[in-house]
């Protein structure tokens, strides 16, 4: 399947399961965030990172995205799909992500407002479990499990040192070949070719901090359960979907402090801002400074720092 049947047929079946969608509140908020002001400890600071970043799957380090984002909401009326995601967009810019200025564009970010969240997910795992991020089959039923009010899946893909991307799906039946010459193997002594189905061939050389391999978002896919979001207001609401397109969370839930607009939906969270802080804008500038080659705790470190030189101490 090229990208291109599979993001149309993705398209499909998100468009299909956001007929079950109502119009939500129009209430909005395009307020921008100026970092600039705040006295953030280095401590503090550090364990706003630790307590949000994630590592993705497939390499164990932090994604980013490289090719210009385009997002597509659907679910919501139409001034209020447009508005979520051009929210997303002028967040991304602010960030310094890559924006995709087509219009229309192929949309690599699915935003679906839905009563049927569960039977989205299993549509998506059943003809299009790519999307559902790095698993093995064994996995998937897991991976689809709709938990949270608000819940993003990440597929990636990984680059080596030559540009090379390959999208990080085990389910490639292509695999690598290994070619044993004669004599090398007793168990080949004629020589023989040996196949390994999940095996991918990547140019990596690096050093103790970094080996030269990427991790990239390829799609995300972020879905909202419409009947657990009432009386929200669209403006926090399109942060949130804004932070969590952009970035890759260890949890839904987490209620992190200083407060981020993604304790929006975290229940027995006190705090929760009605839009973009400060940590959250130079958390994701930080990100999007990220040199995505290095190994996650120099990652870690390296957006503490970039947050710390932001925020001041």
């Amino acid at each position: 399947m090229t990208r291109r049947i599979a993001r149309l047929a993705l398209a499909g079946a998100l468009l299909s399961a956001a007929s079950y969608a109502q119009p939500a509140s129009d209430k909005t908020q395009t307020e921008s965030v100026t970092v600039t002001g705040q006295k953030v400890p280095q401590e503090v600071i550090k364990a706003f990172v630790a307590s949000h970043a994630a590592a993705a799957p497939a390499l164990g380090k932090m994604a980013k995205w490289v090719r210009p984002i385009c997002p597509v909401t659907t679910g919501l009326t139409s001034a209020m799909n447009d508005y979520i995601s051009q929210r997303l967009r002028e967040v991304a810019k602010q960030a310094q992500a890559p924006v995709d200025g087509n219009d229309p564009c192929a949309a690599n970010i699915d935003i679906v407002f839905t009563q049927k969240p569960q039977l989205l997910l299993d549509q998506v795992r059943k003809d299009h479990p790519v999307f559902l991020g790095f698993h093995f089959e064994a996995e998937a039923e897991k991976i689809a499990r709709v938990r949270f009010p608000i819940q993003a899946w990440y597929a990636t893909e990984s680059e080596d040192e030559h540009g090379l991307r390959q999208i990080d799906n085990p389910q490639d039946r292509h695999g690598s070949d290994m070619v044993i010459p004669a004599g090398a193997n007793p168990a080949c002594p004629q020589g023989c070719v040996w196949h390994f189905p999940n095996a991918r061939t990547m140019n990596v050389s690096g050093s103790r901090i970094s080996d030269s391999l990427r991790s990239l978002f390829f799609h995300v896919m972020i879905v909202i359960d419409l009947d657990k979001i009432s009386g929200l207001e669209m403006g926090a609401l399109a942060d949130n979907i804004a932070v969590l397109a952009l970035t890759q969370p260890q949890s839904f839930d987490a209620c992190l402090s200083p407060a981020s607009v993604t304790n929006l939906m975290t229940r027995g969270c006190a705090d929760k801002p009605k839009g973009l802080t400060a940590m959250d804008a130079a958390y994701l500038r930080a990100v999007y400074r990220l040199n995505t080659a290095k190994i996650f705790s120099s990652q870690k470190s390296d957006i503490a720092y970039q947050m710390k030189k932001a925020l001041g101490e």
